[in-house]
């Protein structure tokens, strides 16, 4: 009797629940008996995973936008001449729209003028991609706007500019910079040759260029060595300011 009660007393005293018979104790750490168990032919849950009966994706639901961006000179004198490159990245996003967008995702243009100010131009790239989520421009007509600190900005965030003015050698200054075709002074003075050669009667040729953008610089440079090896003699070059023009 006194040993049978001093099991029983040790038993009660340590507050382990003791196992019924027949059964195996509870091993530390696993469910509790009676505890909810998993459905039958269904793995325990695995810490992290998203709760079963959570809220899912819809299938099939609308992918989200692509945002494309179109920065140019849409206004002024030099904007009358450019914009139509504008409207034509635009009429291009909506015919790919009708197509069912790109892999499904419908683009949509976001379009900024420049005013041929290259501050206001560097300002709209950056607007543009850190807020709007502008993954590459499109078209981008800016003779004055895109100088070197816009191309900066731009191979720094790795966003491509796909086609554009091409009117200076900086189209060849970036990896990021995807010009549709030939750039720089070049392209324009196949033009002039063109030109020289249908109406010239001579072979003497004069150049005059601006100041202010880089494509005349390079041009003034360029041009002269062009027409030599083109059969042409120059005779004459000059700068000029565009905001002071003089016609004499």
């Amino acid at each position: 009797g006194a040993t049978s009660t001093g099991r029983s007393v040790a038993a009660a005293s340590t507050g382990v629940p003791r196992a019924a018979a027949g059964t195996a104790p509870p091993t530390p750490g696993a469910p509790t008996p009676g505890g909810p168990k998993a459905a039958a032919g269904t793995a325990p849950p695995t810490p992290g995973a998203p709760t079963p009966g959570g809220p899912k994706a819809a299938a099939g639901g609308p992918k989200p936008v692509v945002w494309i961006g179109a920065v140019g000179t849409i206004s002024g004198p030099v904007g009358d001449t450019l914009k139509g490159n504008i409207v034509a990245v635009q009429v291009w996003a909506k015919w790919v729209n009708a197509k069912g967008g790109l892999g499904g995702h419908p683009v949509s243009v976001s379009v900024v003028d420049d005013g041929s100010d290259p501050a206001r131009h560097r300002a709209a790239l950056q607007d543009l991609v850190e807020k709007r989520g502008v993954i590459a421009f499109v078209g981008n007509v800016s003779v004055f706007g895109m100088q070197q600190g816009s191309i900066d900005y731009l191979t720094q965030k790795r966003v491509p500019v796909v086609g554009g003015d091409r009117l200076n050698e900086t189209w060849y200054s970036s990896p990021m910079l995807f010009p549709q075709a030939s750039a720089g002074t070049a392209v324009l003075w196949t033009q002039m040759v063109d030109v020289a050669q249908t109406f010239g009667t001579g072979t003497k040729i004069g150049f005059i260029s601006c100041q202010e953008l880089q494509m005349c610089r390079d041009a003034l440079a360029n041009w002269p060595g062009y027409a030599q090896r083109n059969g042409l003699e120059p005779v004459y070059r000059a700068q000029v300011t565009l905001t002071q023009p003089n016609f004499t």
